[in-house]
């Protein structure tokens, strides 16, 4: 498996991919609002499909004593961050158009996390028959993130039609913090930490939103109360001004083989 996606080569698209039935995959129960909430909502209005799949949702079953982190948001036990968090990712879903799904994998520290070998199984069976499949693209600063756009590469099939997308808060954190934000797409990003090669390199591309769209971002966002309350440096209006002076939420599309 690992011989293969080394081998994993991206063929830049010279428009975006919105349409048809898509799947945006998600490292946590917020990342694909948070960074595609316009694009998603521009899309499913005009009739697209859109699904968004949580890899790391957690078990809504779990007893195991929280982590740190969900201590913080106010949770007890690794059960009750993840029952209340998929019921935040319904309603933000739903307020863009897409459909929420996960994968019951572990997203507390306190719990054992899952294999790759388990993740890419689910990925194969979750991720076939879609139009396109958008995943994490950049800044690829968060180990899920890397972990999660290297598993769904080597689930999906040579041939797909692949969005690598900005991840946000990450990247607004990232560029503002810097102050080195301009109307530009991202900067060079290293692929090949999750396998793959886009040769030529492509162009980042926003789609068009609509006023609606934004405030419907922004009413999802919201709605990611838990997480909301723990996220550092006033994430959503970080994340407007960055889009704002990028240009939009912009993602590299590309088919792989």
């Amino acid at each position: 498996m690992s011989e293969a996606i080394k081998g994993r080569v991206g063929t830049p698209l010279p428009l975006p991919r919105w349409g048809g039935r898509m799947a945006i995959v998600s490292p946590h129960l917020d990342d694909a609002v948070l960074s595609l909430g316009a694009s998603t909502r521009a899309a499913t209005r005009l009739g697209t499909s859109v699904d968004v799949l949580t890899i790391f949702s957690g078990d809504p079953t779990s007893t195991t004593p929280s982590d740190q982190h969900n201590r913080h948001a106010g949770f007890r036990t690794a059960g009750e961050a993840a029952r209340a968090r998929r019921v935040e990712d319904e309603k933000a879903c739903r307020l863009v158009g897409a459909r929420a799904l996960w994968l019951p994998f572990a997203d507390d520290a306190n719990e054992t996390p899952a294999a790759d070998d388990e993740i890419v199984e689910a990925l194969v069976e979750r991720l076939d028959g879609y139009d396109s499949v958008l995943l994490p693209g950049f800044p690829l600063r968060h180990p899920d993130h890397r972990r999660v756009s290297r598993l769904a590469l080597q689930a999906l099939s040579p041939g797909a039609y692949v969005g690598l997308y900005v991840e946000q808060p990450y990247a607004s954190w990232r560029v503002l913090s810097h102050m080195a934000i301009t109307k530009q797409a991202p900067p060079a990003v290293d692929l090949e930490e999750i396998g793959l090669t886009v040769d030529p390199a492509g162009p980042w591309l926003a789609s068009r939103c609509s006023p609606s769209d934004w405030a419907a971002k922004a009413a999802a966002s919201g709605a990611y109360v838990s997480q909301m309350s723990v996220l550092r440096r006033a994430p959503r209006a970080r994340i407007l001004a960055y889009e704002l002076l990028r240009g939009g939420e912009r993602v590299l599309w590309c088919s792989i083989r």
